[in-house]
């Protein structure tokens, strides 16, 4: 089971419960490429849309935005490396 939640702008969080990294992994690297397959018809014009992700493992002993940061930092490194893929965070302690 997933939740997605709106953050702000064009930002979602997706939490995977009881999800191993790897399976993440797996899971977002297949919503990316399903999405970037479909177009979407909007007023006569096709649109494609594609998802840049970060993708981190967060411990639920810290605050939100301390084990949110690193996840940031991957999505935003991903939009510079020209968009359209998953980018592991770093871990911190």
């Amino acid at each position: 089971m997933w939740w997605p939640a709106g953050v702000g702008g064009e930002e979602f969080i997706v939490l995977l419960p009881n999800t191993t990294h790897r399976d993440a992994a797996d899971i977002m690297t297949r919503l990316c490429s399903a999405v970037a397959r479909h177009s979407f018809d909007w007023e006569g014009e096709t649109l494609r849309i594609t998802i840049t992700a970060g993708l981190g493992q967060c411990d639920c002993s810290q605050s939100l935005e301390k084990c949110l940061k690193p996840v940031d930092e991957a999505l935003y490194k991903g939009k510079q490396q020209g968009r359209n893929q998953l980018v592991l965070a770093t871990a911190r302690t």
